[in-house]
């Protein structure tokens, strides 16, 4: 079934005759219109082969050699990504855990009516030197942390391209040295069965 006769017109075919270099289009009307007749007529010889189309080949095996190593470069870059956030995490906690014992320490104090103000004022004063040098012990791991990872990550990268271009540069040496074999191979047999066949036939005397 049709939805549209305008299918049939002559502009398709004049599309498919001269090509569209404007817009590059590629209609599939001038296949169908002729599939549609040919079925109608009972003549089913072309109708498969007009379906087919041309298919872009890529170099398949670099394309599995590098989405290989692509694929091992990203899970090697999530392993230094979650082995940072889980060293962070296990900073922040015993940052956490330090600032807290000097917490519960002057909550003790406070619990105390009959506690020293000198006392109690000292104890907030190393509370507070406590926590900018857990912070400052923190900011260093973490950044610490980051160059690694960042480190890592950058080494990753390198052997990934080092990878692709070593895979490229070997089916290149292969696409240069592997096609001249067969026509040598061929080239050999056929001048040493031609020899063999001259040499027939002719006096042990003669042969040089």
């Amino acid at each position: 079934m049709v939805a549209d006769v305008d299918m049939l017109s002559g502009l398709f075919f004049g599309l498919r005759t001269r090509g569209d270099e404007t817009f590059n289009l590629d209609f599939d009307n001038v296949e169908l219109a002729l599939n549609l007749l040919d079925s109608l007529a009972g003549d089913d010889r072309f109708v498969e082969i007009r379906k087919r189309k041309p298919k872009h080949r890529t170099l398949e095996r670099i394309e599995d050699a590098v989405a290989g190593a692509r694929q091992r470069a990203d899970g090697q870059r999530a392993m230094f990504i979650a082995e940072f956030d889980k060293a962070e995490q296990a900073a922040n906690d015993a940052m956490q855990k330090e600032v807290g014992a000097f917490e519960k320490k002057i909550q003790e104090l406070e619990s105390q009516g009959n506690a020293d103000p000198q006392a109690a004022m000292q104890a907030m004063q190393q509370l507070a030197s406590s926590q900018r040098l857990a912070q400052r012990k923190l900011d260093t791991k973490i950044e610490q942390l980051r160059r690694n990872r960042d480190a890592e990550v950058a080494k990753v990268e390198r052997d990934l391209e080092g990878d692709i271009r070593r895979e490229q540069d070997r089916q290149k040496w292969l696409a240069v040295l592997l096609p001249p074999i067969p026509p040598l191979v061929v080239a050999f047999f056929v001048f040493f069965r031609r020899r063999a066949q001259e040499r027939e036939g002719v006096a042990t005397s003669r042969l040089r």
